[in-house]
């Protein structure tokens, strides 16, 4: 279950976000960077349940559920999303 996304920001429609992930946002990003990391949870949210999310010590995003592991990367206009059984990470630069 690989699943890779790169999308333009203007494609994705916010969804509500459960109260970890909108608290998540808004304490680590500025106005900017909060509508857009909102976006890529909702992106996020078409393939994995997102209220089985919660975070770290490290403030890094983890699923509750066994064998879901998910990364989130956005620059510029640009979001990704990876989903994979096994422990992935995505990284995009403008």
């Amino acid at each position: 279950m690989d699943i890779i996304k790169i999308c333009n920001q203007n494609e994705i429609k916010t969804t509500k976000l459960p109260e970890p992930i909108e608290k998540h946002c808004c304490d680590i990003f500025n106005k900017r960077q909060q509508n857009i990391s909102k976006k890529a949870w909702s992106l996020l949210s078409k393939y994995i349940n997102i209220n089985n999310v919660y975070f770290s010590k490290t403030n890094k995003p983890l699923s509750k559920d066994k064998n879901t592991y998910f990364s989130i990367s956005h620059s510029g206009s640009k979001i990704a999303i990876a989903i994979s059984n096994k422990p992935i990470g995505i990284d995009i630069q403008k």
